[in-house]
């Protein structure tokens, strides 16, 4: 399964306002909820902020990607989001966060959540890859961005 394929345009939030990763986290799971692609939104928000406190999901690079499996979910999902200010996150290299994946798998779906994880760290070393979802300027444009920087990755 590739990214492209499960993230939705109204996952996507281009103008993330929160400046702590708690709030970003409640943010794009609350986009989520409000967009009927979860079904429980206290639920997938308390598996990944105990996700978040075990270790931080700042993986550097202006990267974060938050992410759990949830009980909950019978399918993969995936959200976006983007802050111009950028956020501390705790990153490895200690700098701000400007782009957030978040990605959740249903409990029973471990091996593919594993892959989604993999996907977006491979993708996300690409400095061609990360300025270009910084330059996007739309959600459409986002989803390109993925889809195009996918089609070159040789797994899966």
């Amino acid at each position: 399964m590739r990214l492209g394929e499960l993230i939705d345009e109204r996952s996507i939030d281009m103008f993330l306002e929160p400046t702590d990763k708690e709030s970003v986290i409640e943010a794009l799971i609350t986009r989520l909820s409000e967009q009927k692609l979860i079904p429980e939104h206290q639920n997938v928000l308390d598996a990944v902020l105990e996700r978040e406190r075990a270790l931080s999901t700042g993986v550097g690079q202006g990267v974060a990607v938050p992410h759990a499996t949830v009980e909950v979910l019978d399918k993969a999902i995936v959200a976006f989001g983007r802050s111009e200010k950028g956020i501390e996150f705790g990153a490895l290299d200690g700098k701000p966060v400007n782009l957030i994946f978040l990605l959740l798998a249903p409990a029973k779906e471990i091996s593919l959540h594993l892959k989604l994880l993999s996907r977006v760290s491979r993708l996300c070393n690409r400095p061609e890859f990360r300025d270009e979802l910084l330059a996007s300027d739309n959600p459409v444009g986002v989803r390109e961005v993925i889809r195009k920087f996918e089609a070159e990755l040789q797994e899966f």
